[in-house]
């Protein structure tokens, strides 16, 4: 167990050499010394699960099944050529770590893609008349005009809700536009004397 933990210490100092002596300790018949390798190799990631590739000698199933777990799309093939032994234990593992690994790599480009398609989102907002109190606010969180009159947020594609809380004591009326997608304008008149006014609306960013 402590040879383990001290090949694990030392992977990125010499990675192939102990990276053979965890694959090795993967294969121990002690399951203690199996599973603390096994750790150890999952812990270690995506970057070495070429190594663990390179320094094994024969597919089995423990290297079939830390491959999948290590996270590393690149060894996909090899898994799928594995997935085709005579030896139902490897061709098991080798199919599962194959279906991880593809599920693993469809996650991360839905969020790479999501990242990427973050939207800058513009709100004007135009006040008429004597308003003493307005915030307005998108998915709760208030928005802040400055001086300007302009506030930006970045949005992911969806609906969003815009929402509006605003006191006045004067005829008065304020408006919100949405840019740069599908417009969502929004107007609030207020009457004679003390008015609160609140409402919301769902707004789509495309």
């Amino acid at each position: 167990m402590l040879g383990v933990l001290a090949s694990f210490a030392a992977a990125r100092i010499a990675p192939r050499t102990t990276i053979r002596r965890l694959v090795q300790a993967l294969e121990s018949p002690n399951e203690d010394t199996s599973m603390a390798a096994y750790m150890a190799l999952v812990k270690l990631g995506p970057r070495y699960a070429q190594t663990v590739l390179n320094t094994c000698d024969q597919p089995s199933p423990k290297v079939a099944q830390v491959l999948g777990d290590m996270g590393d799309s690149s060894v996909v093939p090899y898994l799928e050529e594995w997935a085709q032994s005579e030896d139902e234990a490897i061709a098991s593992e080798a199919r599962e770590s194959v279906a991880i690994l593809h599920e693993v790599e469809e996650s991360r480009e839905a969020s790479a893609k999501s990242e990427a398609s973050v939207t800058d989102v513009t709100f004007t907002l135009t006040v008429e008349g004597n308003i003493e109190q307005i915030a307005i606010a998108i998915d709760e969180d208030e928005l802040d005009f400055g001086d300007t009159g302009i506030a930006t947020r970045n949005l992911s594609p969806g609906y969003h809700t815009l929402s509006w809380d605003a006191v006045g004591r004067a005829p008065a009326k304020f408006k919100v536009d949405h840019v740069p997608s599908r417009p969502a304008s929004t107007e609030c008149c207020f009457g004679e004397g003390d008015t609160r006014v609140e409402g919301q609306r769902d707004i789509e960013v495309s």
